[in-house]
């Protein structure tokens, strides 16, 4: 298997995703016990669970795991995503997370992308690197790193922007904000 996600919570290592070929594709959870070096699939209901993925990113904060991204499903040959998804790791619940916005302001939410690497900071989610099928365009915070379907100037400045992530994710507000310090973008 490969493009899945690992995290790790007290003294387990938790799987989400994956690929075992361009046909076969995962949305299921594995537990390592790293006392006992036992590996286990936890029981539970897959009504809100994410569909089948891989090269998406995840990260745990408290007892919730965050899953944004990646590209894979059902019946697709290639599809990126920008949901997110958060599994309670002491019930096995998933939950769609839903995007809440200002009324005041328009929402703004990440493109779809894979390839990305997700990481907490206190109760924000920041992302990093990612790739766009539709450009064919590997990206890190820095700019693209790999082009493999023209150089970079071909791109819009709004479309390379989305994709080098200046977003932050608030997991108490449920909305998608622009990193304001320079530092960061």
């Amino acid at each position: 298997d490969w493009s899945s996600d690992v995290c790790s919570s007290d003294l387990q290592i938790i799987v989400f995703g994956g690929f075992k070929s361009s046909v076969a594709r995962y949305n299921d959870v594995w537990i390592l016990d790293t006392t006992s070096d036992r590996w286990t699939s936890p029981k539970m209901n897959m009504d809100n669970a994410p569909c089948p993925r891989g090269a998406h990113g995840a990260c745990i904060v408290g007892d919730k795991m965050y899953i944004f991204g990646g590209y894979g499903g059902n019946g697709y040959s290639r599809k990126d995503f920008n949901d997110m998804y958060t599994l309670n790791v002491k019930t096995w619940e998933w939950e769609v997370v839903k995007y809440y916005e200002d009324d005041e302001e328009e929402l703004e939410i990440p493109a779809p992308r894979s390839g990305l690497q997700l990481t907490a900071v206190g109760e924000q989610l920041y992302m990093c690197g990612c790739t766009d099928h539709v450009l064919l365009t590997a990206y890190s915070v820095c700019g693209p790193t790999q082009t493999m379907g023209g150089p970079p100037e071909q791109y819009s400045a709004q479309v390379v922007g989305q994709m080098i992530s200046k977003l932050y994710f608030c997991i108490k507000c449920h909305i998608w904000q622009p990193i304001t310090s320079k530092r960061y973008i």
